[in-house]
């Protein structure tokens, strides 16, 4: 990191016993970029070139932020005018100079309030501004250690850690924004790349994008922002779709899961349908019984040819993970069964079968009474 200097008490703004501020024409190539809270500058933008001719007409209304001393500067805020008159050629730029920071957590403190003040500044760029915050106080912070922090500085502040509570104190007080606000900002950085750049470009707005930042574990989510792209919708709209869309996998998954279940439930129905058969057997014609028999060993041919098939390993998956084919059977067994029965309330009641008397041989000797 580049050495930060002083600016000598003596010199013209100077005020002694605080930071010294003062407005001057700095050279550019004593200015060094360092560490910016934007994302990167788009110098082809359309925005880009609008200001380049701003300043070409009118000049750089506003001086960027530096800090440091003659020779020696640092870039805190307006990197983009910086750059613009980088491109244009210019040799100087007009600069607001601040001396005596202290460390690179007063610069980030410096920079976030210069960069949260600006109307201008994306959602992606005002999370990473606040993460940068945190990480001036403890680098290897991770995402969710600051959203945990936050969640619990909302419940209880006297909970969070003393090296933070002042951090989230001013967060809240440049943004003026409540920790929940915050929160579901710092959740966009968990976004896909490509929603992101949408988030900054403007294609989708901070609501949006909190929708998306809910459903982030919804497999599909790059299905639901190629069709935001393809036909913007309104958050509510997105919710709907995003909530279609878990019904679809549950529905799907339960399927698979009953898919997976061995044959009891077929085997049920198969015990069931025999129960049918046999207690109406005496209706059934000829020509009913064949059929039912046709499809019953049409069903036996096909377990064993699966069964013959899975002893040679031709096939590796189980019967169980297959019982559609099985199920067909046992549902035209059904409709039989039910077609019969259907056409035997129809028929005339049957004649019953004559029942044969047996008759007993007498007694040799045996008379009539006479």
């Amino acid at each position: 990191m580049l050495e930060i200097g002083k600016i000598d008490e003596n010199e013209p703004g100077a005020s002694p016993g605080g930071p010294a501020t003062m407005f001057l024409e700095v050279s550019l190539d004593q200015i060094a970029l360092g560490k910016q809270i934007r994302s990167q500058v788009d110098t082809e933008s359309e925005s880009f070139q609008a200001l380049m001719e701003s300043i070409i007409s009118k000049g750089v209304l506003e001086p960027v932020l530096v800090v440091g001393s003659a020779g020696n500067y640092r870039l805190l805020s307006g990197e983009r005018r910086y750059l613009a008159c980088r491109k244009l050629g210019l040799p100087t730029i007009p600069a607001r100079v601040l001396g005596d920071v202290a460390g690179p957590g007063d610069v980030i403190s410096i920079q976030l309030i210069e960069n949260l003040l600006r109307q201008d500044l994306d959602p992606i760029d005002q999370a990473n501004a606040c993460v940068h915050y945190f990480r001036a106080s403890k680098e290897d912070i991770t995402l969710d250690e600051i959203v945990n922090h936050l969640v619990t500085y909302n419940r209880d502040p006297q909970r969070v850690p003393d090296a933070f509570s002042p951090i989230i104190g001013e967060i809240v007080k440049f943004t003026g924004k409540s920790i929940n606000t915050i929160i579901n900002g710092l959740t966009l950085l968990r976004l896909p790349d490509t929603i992101q750049q949408g988030l900054k470009s403007g294609i989708a707005s901070s609501t949006i994008g909190y929708v998306f930042a809910a459903n982030i574990d919804c497999p599909r989510i790059m299905n639901v922002y190629r069709s935001f792209l393809k036909s913007p919708k309104t958050a509510e709209a997105l919710k709907r779709l995003f909530k279609q869309y878990q019904d679809a996998d549950a529905a799907e998954q339960s399927g698979q899961a009953v898919a997976k279940k061995p044959f009891q439930r077929f085997y049920d129905d198969m015990k069931s349908t025999r129960a049918v058969i046999e207690k109406k057997a005496d209706a059934y014609a000829k020509a009913d019984i064949e059929q039912l028999l046709q499809e019953v060993e049409g069903l036996g041919a096909f377990l064993k040819e699966r069964l013959q098939r899975l002893s040679e390993g031709a096939v590796k998956t189980v019967i169980a993970m297959r019982p559609l084919k099985a199920a067909t059977a046992v549902k035209r067994l059904q409709g039989a069964a039910a077609g019969i029965s259907s056409k035997g309330s129809k028929r005339k009641k049957a004649t019953p079968r004559p029942v044969l008397k047996s008759v007993k041989k007498k007694k040799p000797g045996a008379g009539s009474g006479r």
